[in-house]
């Protein structure tokens, strides 16, 4: 048997649903095949990956039972009128029952819907990208390991400045970009492979988007929220005006070396919103020994000496400014 002919077949085989005699023939198939085992695992791991994740959004305890407690009351109630309702009733319980189905299946996979203002919507659509990447083996826009390239591809698409790009990240190497529409905006997919596993790092504009709670994490370098969610990590924190969301199947021990050394490799980057500080210039008027004095800093925002001091009229004094990091 062909890859042609097995490869249509794998996502049955891989559920069970194949004839008995496609099954026989895909698994002979895979005995000789290497490509077409990798291809299999892959579907494997997705649909568990699917599972899960439908899995931790799961219905509250009890709500099928309201529902078909409601079908059993409409039930008695078709059965108690005239014979010619039944099948009009039998209709309406098999309507009833399909459109349940379809609901629970909706609240489950539509966490993406979530209103702009929920911290927690940046995780849930940045892992819904990534899993719907992978599952549709969409070809990256920018299929280099260069990050000239992937810097230059990007100029005139975005509307905010992206990190200088790295080739290489605590052992993790660049394997290209995306541009995606995700949070009402365009953004950056940076994606890199360690062990042949995937990571894909977004990186979005920060205005206008509240991100998880956060906390210090040593090891990531930064304030950090991290979150498990069908089997993938995901680590969101905010850095210079941008917010940055790192996605893969790859345990928590293994990505914040890769947070760290971006959080690293960007210290030194001027902070966008932040005031930083600002020398305070108090203007060349002389000032009775015992009054105070006035200045005003590069913001105009006016400063008191007070009385008494032994600063000279004219002086630099450096003020830490609030918000400085």
């Amino acid at each position: 048997m062909s890859c042609d002919r097995t490869k249509p077949l794998l996502g049955a085989y891989a559920d069970g649903a194949c004839t008995q005699a496609e099954a026989d023939l895909v698994a002979g198939h895979l005995e000789d095949c290497a490509d077409c085992r990798k291809r299999l695992q892959e579907i494997e791991e997705m649909t568990n990956m699917l599972r899960r994740s439908v899995a931790a959004d799961a219905a509250p305890p009890g709500l099928w039972a309201s529902v078909q407690e409601t079908l059993d009351e409409e039930d008695a109630r078709v059965a108690a009128t005239a014979p010619s309702a039944k099948w009009s009733g039998t209709s309406w319980r098999q309507l009833a029952i399909a459109a349940s189905v379809i609901l629970l299946v909706a609240v489950s996979l539509s966490r993406s819907w979530w209103p702009a203002s929920d911290p927690e919507r940046v995780v849930h659509e940045a892992v819904n990208d990534f899993i719907t990447y992978r599952l549709s083996k969409r070809e990256l826009d920018v299929a280099s390991g260069s990050a000239r390239a992937n810097t230059e591809w990007f100029e005139g698409k975005i509307a905010f400045q992206l990190p200088a790009i790295k080739e290489e990240i605590a052992g993790f190497g660049l394997l290209g970009s995306r541009l995606c529409w995700l949070l009402d905006r365009r953004l950056g997919a940076l994606t890199y492979e360690k062990d042949g596993h995937l990571a894909a790092l977004y990186v979005m504009s920060g205005r206008g988007l509240k991100t998880p709670e956060a906390s210090f994490e040593a090891a990531a370098h930064a304030e950090v929220s991290v979150h498990r969610i069908g089997g993938l990590t995901s680590i969101v924190w905010r850095r210079h005006g941008l917010v940055y969301a790192l996605v893969s199947d790859l345990p928590l021990a293994k990505l914040l070396p890769f947070t760290a050394a971006l959080n690293r490799s960007e210290q030194a980057r001027p902070v966008e919103h932040d005031v930083p500080r600002r020398p305070l210039r108090l203007a060349s008027v002389q000032f009775p020994a015992q009054e105070a004095r006035r200045g005003r800093d590069d913001l105009g925002v006016e400063h008191v000496i007070a009385a008494g001091s032994a600063l000279p009229p004219t002086r630099t004094v450096a003020l830490p400014m609030h918000g400085h990091r």
